[in-house]
């Protein structure tokens, strides 16, 4: 799942920051100043926390830390986020990855992959505690939609966010080559959404038909002319003593990443040439993260002990919105093809067993409401 995001990189960049052009959404990053003086950062904290229940078992530890951390997060900013702000951002994650894939890549996805999206970022919003999710891939198409026609519009805040994002991604390039950056930013936008933004650019229709002519010809030269991936990208190290995890993959500025050692000597003198952003700075955090303690500047560190915590008093099957909607709690359990998970029901404390719920993000029909389809024991 993790490759289908960063495999795409950079040209599903317009997405990553679409949820930026609701004025809702930009106005809570402006005022933390996440999205303005600390992009980066915040880009490869958004990179680390859904990475880690992307590219681990979702009924992991860490990807309960991960989403636990997430919802300590968003309970800091109160009523200031709205559930439907994050309802259209998990939308945003289930479907426009793969609407990206089905017009620019080698092949388009399958109905299933498409159901398989809704099925995990639909478990992924229960575990946020997040009511209102659409019931299909399909009508997370048409949230989306009508979601951005009646609230995507100019704000300053948007505005802002914007020159953030150009200038982070400006940065990692040599500077002359800037305006070049600027106007493909602006070349992969839509009319809405660059008006959102209160962005424009010089020859932007050319420079559109440019990237979809360099889309097309990648396309074809990767179904015709490369070779399926003999290995997985490795984007996490090991957690050392100390309890911080590395970084080995990165897209723009280094953060979390030990050192540049494993690059080769052309990208280290390219970077040092032209002053670009280096692996192994001090200023990037070299020795890594503690998953329970990342965040914006003003929430980082606090709260780890709180999620860890919690995280244990329920043995990594419970996750809560601390506080925010209603202080929502949801227990995972009651999926019979987790058969780790039934040899361990027997060793699990009474309290976590009446906790526990049956579900499963296995369901497929509504009519069964809630309940597995292949759970036999309750099937009547």
């Amino acid at each position: 799942m993790f490759q289908f995001f960063i495999l795409l990189i950079p040209f599903f960049v317009v997405y990553l920051i679409l949820a930026f052009a609701i004025p809702g959404i930009s106005k809570v990053s402006v005022r933390a100043r996440e999205m303005v003086s600390r992009v980066g950062k915040r880009y490869a904290d958004t990179t680390v926390l859904v990475g880690e229940f992307l590219v681990n078992d979702i009924d992991s530890e860490r990807a309960c830390i991960a989403i636990n951390r997430m919802n300590w997060i968003h309970a800091r900013y109160g009523r200031a986020i709205k559930m439907d702000q994050m309802v259209y951002t998990l939308c945003l994650l289930t479907c426009e990855a793969l609407l990206w894939i089905d017009r620019y890549d080698w092949r388009a996805t399958t109905a299933l992959e498409k159901h398989a999206s809704w099925v995990f970022w639909s478990e992924v919003g229960r575990r946020m505690g997040l009511v209102g999710v659409p019931g299909s891939f399909e009508e997370c198409v048409v949230y989306v939609e009508e979601f951005e026609g009646r609230e995507m519009r100019a704000s300053e805040d948007n505005r802002v966010v914007a020159e953030g994002v150009f200038a982070l991604y400006a940065s990692s390039v040599p500077a002359f080559l800037g305006p070049a950056v600027h106007a493909v930013l602006v070349a992969f936008m839509d009319s809405r959404l660059s008006g959102a933004f209160m962005v424009s650019g010089r020859w932007t229709a050319a420079v559109r038909k440019a990237l979809e002519f360099g889309l097309g010809v990648r396309k074809h030269f990767v179904r015709h002319l490369m070779l399926p991936r003999t290995s997985t990208l490795q984007v996490f190290g090991e957690e050392n003593e100390a309890g911080y995890r590395p970084m080995m993959f990165w897209e723009i500025e280094p953060w979390y990443v030990a050192s540049s050692k494993s690059c080769s000597w052309v990208y280290t003198a390219y970077t040092r040439f032209f002053g670009l952003p280096v692996a192994g700075d001090a200023k990037f955090r070299p020795e890594g993260y503690k998953l329970h303690e990342i965040g914006p500047k003003h929430l980082e560190g606090k709260g780890g002990e709180d999620v860890l915590s919690f995280v244990k008093d329920n043995e990594a099957r419970a996750f809560t919105t601390f506080g925010q909607f209603d202080n929502a709690v949801y227990t995972r359990s009651g999926c019979p093809m987790n058969f780790e998970e039934r040899k361990a029901e027997g060793k699990r404390s009474e309290k976590l067993a009446e906790k526990a719920k049956a579900a499963c993000p296995m369901v497929l029909a509504k009519k069964l409401k809630g309940q597995c389809p292949l759970d036999f024991t309750q099937t009547p």
